[in-house]
């Protein structure tokens, strides 16, 4: 049986990871254009998010996968870090340091709570990833 944090895992991860895909859209379909077309920190901008997006959903995927079940500390660890990802791209978007694009507001605001939820959600994989180890000794 999986457990719940995998499964709040798996779905942070996909939230999460189609958010990033979205916001990625979002800033390529911003008119932004310079004297050579799309600028480079746009661009920047939305090619990481796409990057993102493909490894928040393969960490998911896999976490919940039975190859993450006996590795729930490593997938708890990253979970973290991509929270604290998102919490920085969300704060990021929300002062204007991102390119701007339709929607940075809410987009700000989803990277918040989904990056907030995904570094709860990692702490507490990890933990108790470690009160089963420290058990079974």
């Amino acid at each position: 049986m999986r457990g719940t944090l995998s499964i709040i895992g798996l779905i942070l991860a996909v939230i999460g990871g189609l958010l990033d895909f979205v916001s990625g859209f979002l800033i390529l379909q911003t008119p932004m254009m310079g004297m050579m077309g799309m600028t480079s920190p746009a661009l920047a901008w939305a090619y990481t998010l796409f990057a993102l997006g493909i490894l928040l959903i393969i960490t998911g995927v896999l976490g919940f996968s039975s190859l993450g079940m006996g590795k729930m500390s490593i997938f708890g660890v990253l979970m973290a870090i991509y929270g604290i990802i998102m919490l920085v791209i969300g704060w990021l978007m929300l002062n204007g340091a991102a390119p701007m694009m339709a929607g940075s507001l809410a987009s700000g605001v989803a990277m918040l709570v989904i990056g907030a939820a995904m570094l709860t959600n990692g702490v507490a994989m990890t933990t108790q990833a470690r009160n089963r180890r420290s058990m079974m000794m």
